[in-house]
């Protein structure tokens, strides 16, 4: 019995815990920066894709989500996208500046929210052309909205003038915001690595070397061959598994974010997608600014 009484009072520090430092503001920052671009992705190719005239326009996105037969959920559709294409480029201006307020705390539930409905109906409308990162920036924002408002410089330090404490109840939302954070990235990542192990391309090293024969990222044509992409295939691989071992162990977390540096510099030399290693860097900031245990910070509240 005190075993399982002890295994929940763990569970409950770990989610709960009023005393975890949470950096709000900061981690805002990296999330407005991933949102903001997500939306800018949105208004450079969305009306390509999504418009009236464009690949994927309308009807032939009613026609891939069922219309008209039953039993597919088409009826459940509520993107205004589907009805209004010519909302596509005006709305995702709109979710790129709450996404630049958000990265300076400006009304920053509102933005959060706002920004989290308008890239709810991107993806809902097209889920098949989101980009790498984006399923990570929706949940994010939803998850901020737990963490407490800040002021608008976001590494500002200076304590309450009356000397008041924080909360208790907005300390625990606060740990709670963070750790959900933090453990859908680590899981994302996850899952990400097993994807990769269940794809024999990336055990033969070809899935790399046909990103490298196709000029996706930075790294010369002259490489396309299979020993430099094995090798490369093979030390991505290496460095996922490390980074998540890394990242379960407080003392090796230094470690861990070296690691994750290498991981990002090794997709954009590879893969070439600026906006997946934004989105990955600024989504990763709750597992870098928010594992100290210390007074959540009075101007936080």
């Amino acid at each position: 019995m005190n075993r399982w009484l002890k295994l929940a009072g763990d569970w409950n520090r770990f989610w709960f815990r009023g005393d975890a430092e949470v950096r709000s503001s900061t981690i805002r920052m990296g999330l407005g920066v991933a949102s903001l671009v997500a939306f800018i992705g949105h208004i450079l190719f969305a009306n390509a894709w999504l418009g009236s005239d464009g690949w994927l326009n309308p009807s032939s996105g009613l026609y891939l989500v069922g219309q008209g037969v039953a039993g597919t959920g088409a009826e459940y559709r509520w993107s205004v996208f589907y009805t209004y294409p010519n909302l596509l480029v005006p709305l995702s201006w709109v979710g790129a500046v709450l996404s630049g307020l958000l990265a300076v705390s400006i009304a920053p539930r509102f933005c959060a929210l706002t920004a989290f409905l308008l890239l709810a109906m991107f993806h809902h409308r097209a889920p098949l052309l989101l980009g790498r990162g984006e399923p990570l920036v929706l949940p994010f924002l939803l998850y901020s909205l737990l963490l407490p408002s800040t002021g608008l410089f976001p590494f500002a330090k200076s304590p309450r003038a009356d000397g008041s404490t924080v909360p208790l109840w907005k300390r625990e939302l606060a740990t709670l915001g963070l750790r959900l954070m933090q453990v859908h990235f680590l899981f994302w990542f996850l899952f990400s690595l097993t994807t990769m192990l269940g794809n024999e391309g990336w055990w033969t090293g070809e899935s790399v070397r046909q990103l490298l024969a196709d000029a996706q990222g930075w790294i010369p044509t002259s490489w396309a061959t299979v020993t430099v992409a094995e090798w490369i295939t093979h030390g991505v691989i290496q460095i996922q598994i490390a980074f998540l071992f890394c990242m379960l162990l407080p003392p090796l977390r230094v470690i861990g974010f070296g690691l994750f540096v290498l991981f990002l510099a090794a997709a954009l030399l590879v893969i070439g997608d600026w906006q997946y290693v934004i989105i990955l860097a600024g989504a990763s900031l709750p597992l870098w600014v928010g594992n100290r245990c210390c007074a959540l910070n009075p101007r936080d509240a």
